[in-house]
């Protein structure tokens, strides 16, 4: 009988041949591995990264999980085939696929379902509402509950501890782009466009905070490095609690004043300790989450969803969308050019970013590799638009406010849009081998 990597080839002029050829030969060296536990372990791995690097062609991915659940029923056990084949379902590959390569529309779908329903979702005191604090603080620990599950600590200790050593150089890239380009940026384009002191306060700050954690969905959609990517925005928070403050009294010579015992609070309740106890399941319940971890993708888009619904309901009034808006009495011409500044911002950033990402970051390396490249640029646009939001209400009024609310649906819809793109013109076919 042919091997599953020869029987490939049956079909030479099938167009995905090539690609389903080289999964299948992963799946026939995972057959051989000394023990059920690592087949099961790493064939869970195997199916995601292929649901992950390949959302566009969901018809490959379903073959092969179908050649990874019924090619290994002579060798498994009964209850292990059957968790196998439940981890492998081809219902979850399509809707993994499905989710991952229209995720710009649902994007856009969940801001205008957010924009046109302020009256009932955009509630920030209410506790069943898509935009009260409660609703969305659970759908940002449960984007970063799932973005946990895609890695595991090896991951997270091959970043740190790269052979390569480029981590420092990158985390610092990251920052000196984050917080050095993009305040200085938002500048430019605050006078380009000949925006009012407050407006020009509100494209400031959202330039001067750190990185927002919806872009480590993008980074797995976009086929980057997740683990890279959690601890750029890691670091950028904390970086945040000094460089922001910093930033606004040079840039805007005033004095902003950022809590930086309840920055750490939050980032500890809402990002470490979901990301963790992702993390842990791992170790805790590998094959629970052998079976779960296709699924991670489309939990941490459903999440955006609702944090892209719920700011945009909250933010309808401040973007004179609102059916009685009346904070803010802009004109339409004042609107647009608002919602074209809040898109520019992150375009032109995610362009410098990429550009230079091809400058040599150590003296003995040329270039990083294409998923640290993409992470770099999605980790630069980016931003957290609602601690932006926060500060403006906070110290400039209204009008400030208005980016930063124009920027919760830009950022998002510009980061799923980057990150689909990536996965259908340019996918990374290389499957990143696990860390000993």
């Amino acid at each position: 009988m042919s091997s599953p990597y020869a029987r490939a080839f049956q079909s030479p002029t099938h167009p995905h041949a090539h690609t389903i050829s080289r999964y299948m030969y992963r799946i026939q060296r995972l057959k051989s591995s000394s023990t059920n536990q690592i087949r099961q372990n790493h064939g869970g791995s195997l199916l995601f990264r292929i649901v992950a690097n390949h959302p566009h062609h969901p018809h490959v991915a379903s073959k092969v999980s179908s050649s990874l659940a019924s090619s290994s029923q002579d060798e498994y056990p009964q209850n292990q085939r059957e968790e196998e084949t439940i981890s492998s379902s081809s219902l979850v590959v399509a809707l993994s696929g499905l989710f991952t390569k229209y995720a710009p529309l649902w994007t856009v779908g969940a801001a205008w379902v957010g924009l046109s329903s302020k009256s009932s979702l955009g509630s920030t005191t209410g506790s069943m509402t898509l935009g009260s604090l409660s609703t969305m603080q659970w759908a940002l620990g449960t984007l970063m509950w799932s973005m946990g599950l895609t890695i595991t600590s090896n991951d997270l200790s091959r970043t740190l501890f790269r052979s390569d050593g480029q981590t420092p150089s990158i985390l610092m890239a990251n920052a000196l782009l984050c917080f050095g380009m993009m305040p200085l940026l938002a500048l430019t384009i605050s006078h380009a466009f000949g925006f009012t002191p407050h407006q020009t306060a509100g494209i400031v700050l959202l330039g001067s905070v750190s990185g927002g954690q919806a872009s480590n969905l993008f980074t797995l959609l976009a086929g980057g490095d997740v683990a890279l990517s959690i601890v750029c925005t890691l670091t950028t928070t904390l970086l945040g609690v000094l460089a922001t403050p910093i930033l606004i009294q040079w840039l805007l010579n005033c004095v902003v004043v950022v809590n930086g015992m309840a920055v750490l609070k939050s980032v500890a309740s809402l990002v470490l300790i979901p990301l963790v106890f992702g993390l842990s399941l791992d170790k805790l319940a590998p094959r629970l989450v052998g079976r779960i971890r296709p699924l991670a993708p489309m939990l941490g888009i459903v999440s955006t969803w609702i944090l892209v619904a719920g700011g945009a309901a909250n933010s309808a009034d401040l973007l004179g969308l609102a059916s009685c808006a009346n904070v803010v009495p802009t004109s339409m011409k004042e609107r647009v050019t608002l919602l074209v500044a809040s898109c520019l911002f992150p375009l032109l950033g995610g362009a410098l970013a990429l550009g230079a990402s091809h400058l040599p970051l150590l003296p003995r390396s040329k270039h990083i590799s294409e998923a640290s490249r993409r992470t770099l640029v999605i980790e630069t646009l980016s931003k957290s638009p609602t601690l932006a939001y926060v500060l403006a209400q906070t110290h400039f009024g209204p009008l400030a406010a208005s980016i930063p609310a124009a920027g919760m649906v830009s950022l998002a819809v510009i980061g799923a849009l980057l990150s689909s793109i990536w996965s259908i013109v340019s996918p990374i076919h290389e499957i990143p081998t696990a860390s000993k």
